[in-house]
C-alpha cells in the first residue's frame, strides 16, 4: 500500500492523506507533484488550492534552502528543478534553479505532454508533491 504525508518545515506540522501524492517541504508558497502533463500539473495544483508556480517563486524557495532533484512544470511552461546540495547525478554538481530542455544543447522546452513534477504555489509556502512507498 502506499502511504502519503504531509511534512512542513516552517513549524507548521499538518497531515492531510492524498489519494496518489504526498506534499512534502513546504517553502514559499510552492510544492511539486509527480507524474503530469503540464494540464495535468496546473489541475493537480488547482485540487491543492494552488496555482503553477513562477520561475520567481521556484527561486525565492531556492535561496531559503528548497533543495529538490525533481524536474516540475512551473506556470511558464518551463521544466525546473532546484538544487541547494550539489551532486553529480542532479544539476551537474552545481546549485541554482536548473532547467531542463528537450534537446542537449539546451534549446525547446519540454513538450507539453511530457511527464514531470509540478511545483505549486500557495500564500508563502512552497511544498512538494510526490508519490511516496512508506
Amino acid at each position: 500500500l502506499k502511504s502519503f504525508y504531509f511534512e512542513a518545515i516552517w513549524a507548521v506540522a499538518l497531515a492531510t492523506l492524498l489519494q496518489y501524492h504526498a506534499i512534502e517541504k513546504p517553502i514559499a508558497g510552492v510544492f511539486s507533484t509527480e507524474g503530469f502533463t503540464y494540464d495535468e500539473a496546473a489541475s493537480s495544483c488547482q485540487e491543492h488550492n494552488a496555482v503553477l508556480a513562477s520561475t520567481g517563486e521556484l527561486y525565492a524557495a531556492w535561496k531559503i534552502g528548497f533543495d529538490n532533484c525533481h524536474a516540475g512544470w512551473l506556470v511558464d511552461r518551463s521544466v525546473r528543478y532546484p538544487i541547494n546540495k550539489p551532486r553529480a547525478d542532479c544539476g551537474a554538481g552545481k546549485p541554482g534553479v536548473h532547467t531542463v530542455y528537450s534537446h542537449p544543447n539546451q534549446t525547446n522546452v519540454s513538450e507539453l505532454d511530457a511527464r514531470f513534477d509540478a511545483y505549486c504555489f500557495r500564500g508563502t509556502c512552497l511544498v512538494v508533491i510526490y508519490q511516496a512507498d512508506l
